[in-house]
């Protein structure tokens, strides 16, 4: 990936937050909440309410339907 790409997938996954970018490579971490990320939003809540996933350190992401 390219710093804008790492950014981007950083900022969307709410992975390595405020961190400097030092991997220009997808990681495991990547991966997983890549997966976690699609599969919440494959489920999202239907009644109006934001569904969000918690990402390691406690960081809340929301998951938007639009993506």
């Amino acid at each position: 990936l390219a710093r804008v790409g790492r950014y981007k997938v950083n900022k969307k996954l709410g992975l390595h937050a405020g961190e400097p970018i030092t991997s220009s490579t997808l990681t495991e971490e990547d991966v997983v909440a890549t997966i976690e990320y699609l599969v919440r939003l494959h489920h999202a809540r239907t009644d109006g309410q934001p569904a969000v996933m918690t990402v390691p350190g406690g960081i809340e992401v929301p998951v938007e339907t639009d993506d």
